[in-house]
């Protein structure tokens, strides 16, 4: 995504800056659908995003109609928990003034990104995490998912949707899920709640066999109905099947 992994720390050439763009990530995700979708014309395309990136993903689908066949939501909350005052209060002091001064957010984190020690670890370790970010960014972030529900109002009423939650979710409050699930126009929906789990479910190597689980019981239901679609391929076509 724009203003993220090697979108910022490697920046494409003729990319001027680093920005942060969520809205234009949407429109970059269209365009790579669309590619795919030439490429591999016969084939049903599934969308995963977690965190900010579901946001981008639904904002994606209700503008692109008609590039996924199903989308998973992965911790697509909308309105962030409530931190630790101690922590918050002297940061936003000094944000608030300075809002163009990259800030380290390494600490919230390895507090509030996973039940699991091992997956906040990876994430401070991983040499594309953004662990510093200006106020005006996080500020950019938190508005954005905001507008999930509004863009899921848009998302076509027959692409199915699966929506994969931890209860134990420290970044964004789980009760916000709802209202985009609530948005969601088609009846082919469902939220699946992990008593055990934290905010990052999937963007990490350190899965949890429950949440790979149902994920991959979605996929296989959702995939049964469009099976005669790829066995219909020209028989002079080669099909190659990841799973």
């Amino acid at each position: 995504m724009r203003g993220h992994g090697e979108r910022f720390y490697k920046a494409f050439a003729g990319q001027p800056n680093h920005r942060v763009d969520y809205d234009k990530s949407a429109d970059d995700l269209g365009t790579l659908l669309t590619k795919v979708h030439a490429t591999y014309p016969n084939l049903p395309v599934f969308c995963l995003g977690e965190s900010v990136g579901a946001a981008v993903a639904t904002h994606c689908a209700g503008r692109h109609k008609g590039l996924m066949d199903g989308i998973i939501l992965c911790s697509p909350g909308t309105r962030p928990r409530v931190f630790n005052p101690f922590m918050v209060v002297p940061d936003f002091i000094k944000g608030i003034t300075h809002l163009d001064i990259p800030m380290d957010v390494s600490k919230y984190i390895d507090h509030y990104s996973s039940d699991d020690k091992r997956v906040s670890d990876e994430m401070i370790a991983d040499p594309l995490s953004r662990i510093k970010m200006t106020p005006k960014e996080i500020l950019r972030t938190a508005f954005f998912i905001r507008t999930t529900p509004e863009a899921a109002k848009e998302v076509a009423p027959d692409v199915p949707v699966l929506i994969v939650q931890g209860e134990l979710d420290g970044i964004v409050s789980k009760k916000s899920t709802n209202a985009i699930l609530k948005n969601l126009p088609g009846d082919n929906k469902q939220l699946v709640e992990f008593k055990d789990a934290g905010h990052v479910l999937l963007g990490t190597s350190y899965l949890k066999p429950q949440v790979v689980d149902s994920v991959t019981k979605w996929l296989t239901e959702q995939t049964a109905a469009n099976r005669t679609k790829v066995i219909g391929l020209h028989q002079n076509q080669k099909v190659s099947t990841h799973q």
